[in-house]
């Protein structure tokens, strides 16, 4: 089994109904980048790291982790996220 996308929707704003964010984390079979796209009403940032690199994994997790929490998290929070992206890492 080969996973090659995982989509989050984050926080949702008191008084709210939808998710104010989201994220997209891919990787296409061969390549050497795990490829993340953040979505919320400012528009949409892309980032890259590579697959093989467990600093710039986890870099991308505390992006990820702040995006969607809406907030900076505590390492346990961060640790969240990095486990899932470990799952499209070499």
């Amino acid at each position: 089994m080969e996973i090659m996308e995982i989509k989050f929707a984050g926080f949702t704003p008191k008084g709210c109904y939808v998710p104010a964010t989201f994220a997209a984390i891919s990787r296409i079979p061969g390549e050497k980048h795990i490829r993340m796209k953040l979505i919320s009403c400012d528009g949409e940032q892309d980032y890259h790291c590579a697959a093989n690199d467990e600093k710039e994994i986890w870099d991308l997790a505390l992006k990820l982790q702040k995006h969607l929490d809406g907030h900076a998290g505590t390492n346990s929070m961060i640790h969240d996220y990095y486990r899932q992206l470990q799952s499209l890492a070499d």
